[in-house]
């Protein structure tokens, strides 16, 4: 779901884990995002693909994501846009980028920039923050901060539960609420 998210597009298929032989069925999948740095396994050479994904661990993954893969493809796109702009005459009438997607391409630079200067709200204090793994803590605070993630009601003193399994609704409003902020789609090939 991720590599599909991401627009990755993964051309080669090599052992990355101990645990995730090639003819695993999503070997080439954990191999790709492996390779842009999004998932990392559970630092002993094991990636453990049939246990549940936390909603820590995903933070921790969408984090990556933003920093490297979304990074990646915002570069790519965002320079073009610039020649667009700076050259209007030289692409044709029926140029991809139309108007909406210039806009939106200027909003993620725009929503990057906020980022790295922290111009977004304090991150929530969850009832349950004794509960976040301190590897997980940054992703969920920068989550937070952007109010993507507000636990089981709004504010201080929800609940984030961020040790129980993600369902796949969670998941998808989670990719959601990112897509909303910040569009990750594009194609990168490797």
């Amino acid at each position: 779901l991720l590599c599909n998210y991401l627009g990755t597009v993964p051309m080669r298929n090599e052992q990355v884990f101990s645990d995730v032989p090639t003819s695993h069925r999503y070997s080439k999948y954990i191999w790709a995002m492996n390779k842009l740095g999004i998932m990392m396994g559970d630092g002993a050479g094991h990636f453990n693909p049939d246990n549940e994904l936390s909603m820590q661990e995903f933070a921790v993954m969408a984090m990556r994501m933003l920093e490297y893969g979304g990074a990646k493809t915002a570069e790519y796109k965002l320079s073009e846009v610039k020649e667009i702009e700076s050259n209007p005459t030289d692409w044709p009438p029926d140029n991809q980028y139309t108007k909406d997607v210039l806009a939106r391409l200027k909003k993620e630079a725009d929503w990057r920039a906020r980022l790295a200067e922290g111009s977004y709200q304090s991150p929530i204090v969850f009832a349950d923050s004794d509960k976040i793994a301190p590897w997980a803590k940054p992703a969920i605070d920068e989550f937070s901060k952007l109010g993507i993630l507000q636990g089981d009601s709004s504010g201080a003193g929800s609940r984030l539960n961020p040790t129980e399994n993600m369902s796949k609704t969670r998941f998808l409003v989670f990719l959601y609420k990112i897509d909303q902020k910040i569009s990750l789609s594009g194609e990168i090939v490797f």
